[in-house]
């Protein structure tokens, strides 16, 4: 049966170069932990990182003082960026057209749809944190 979101555990995603609690851990990494900020300072030593967060994909993480104003992000459009490497929710650069590889109303459809996985690297204009590779 599904993973509720309060039993789900954290783990390194290499794809992400972060963490993440979605159901694609490796079987052979032991390393699962209750928390974000402990897989983060596990991983990386630090309390934040790069993360994916299957329960809540497009909120905020807590550490970020700042609040994007909801008219902005409302109704936004998730696609595959210009290049394909991921999914973003930012204006097609090109044209007002249909971009190539289409339009999904969620984060979860335009990775499953682009890349066949739910989880996907991806670009979030509405999250104001700002990850460092």
């Amino acid at each position: 049966s599904p993973t509720t979101c309060e039993e789900r555990k954290w783990h390194y995603l290499p794809q992400l170069g972060g963490c993440a609690n979605t159901d694609d851990m490796d079987p052979d990494d032991d390393m699962a932990f209750d928390t974000l900020e402990e897989c983060c300072e596990a991983e990386f030593g630090s309390e934040a990182c790069d993360s994916y967060d299957i329960c809540t994909p497009t909120a905020l993480p807590s550490s970020s003082p700042a609040t994007p104003s909801p008219t902005l992000c409302e109704g936004r459009k998730w696609r595959p960026k210009d290049d394909f490497t991921m999914c973003t929710n930012a204006a097609e650069s090109v044209s007002n057209d249909i971009p190539l590889g289409g339009v999904y109303e969620t984060l979860q459809e335009c990775c499953d749809e682009i890349f066949g996985d739910e989880a996907c690297m991806y670009e979030d204009i509405c999250n104001t944190f700002s990850p460092t590779r």
